[in-house]
């Protein structure tokens, strides 16, 4: 079914490893709308 697109992942919010305290207090403020995604590795940025 996750194959078929049955299944689509909600991202609430997206937190870098160093700000884990503000993950952490999204999710206890119980107003999040889908999953709190805490990154372990920083994003590369791409040149165009």
């Amino acid at each position: 079914m996750a194959a078929a697109g049955d299944y689509v992942a909600v991202i609430d919010h997206e937190y870098r490893f160093d700000q884990i305290v503000e993950a952490h207090r999204r999710v206890d403020s119980k107003r999040k709308r889908g999953n709190v995604v805490v990154s372990m590795v920083p994003k590369l940025a791409i040149a165009a």
